[in-house]
């Protein structure tokens, strides 16, 4: 009772009637005048034409940027693709040229080695080696000793001197 009755006598939150408040209608003609206002300053002095141009000239780069790179990029894949079928399967898939290297390729169906001549997928012999390896050589690099240094009880390696 008493919270209403201060908020009659002193006109808080509107209260007491007598149609109080204008729920934010002043606040938004101000804005829309100073909007007005820098809009007629902008214009009448020249700069507007400077922002609109720079509006659009960011719409133009949204919109044109990746069309032209799209572009390239069908340009360079139909430039760097090779289709074939596989010499083992028979199977047809496309490879980039960009992506052949001097390792070994694989059909993506049947797994057989193939060689790229030219346009043509070539049939690539697999070569095995008649030459038996030592379990320690086989697995040399996985040791868990280093040769920089010797390993104290913790695990950390000490720098030979």
């Amino acid at each position: 009772m008493v919270v209403v009755r201060l908020n009659q006598q002193f006109r808080f939150n509107g209260g007491g009637g007598g149609g109080g408040g204008d729920n934010g209608n002043t606040a938004r003609l101000l804005g829309n005048i100073a909007f007005a206002i820098g809009l007629t300053y902008l214009s009448v002095t020249g700069q507007l034409g400077w922002v609109l141009d720079a509006i659009v000239s960011v719409w133009l780069l949204a919109v044109i940027l990746p069309i032209v790179g799209l572009g390239a990029f069908i340009w360079w894949a139909g430039r760097d693709i090779v289709q074939s079928s596989c010499p083992n399967c028979g199977n047809d898939f496309q490879i980039f040229k960009s992506t052949l290297n001097d390792d070994l390729q694989l059909c993506p169906f049947c797994s057989q080695p193939f060689s790229v001549v030219g346009d043509k997928f070539v049939s690539d012999p697999v070569t095995f080696s008649n030459q038996s390896t030592t379990f320690g050589q086989a697995f040399s690099e996985f040791s868990p000793r280093s040769t920089k240094g010797t390993s104290n009880s913790f695990g950390f390696f000490l720098p030979l001197l």
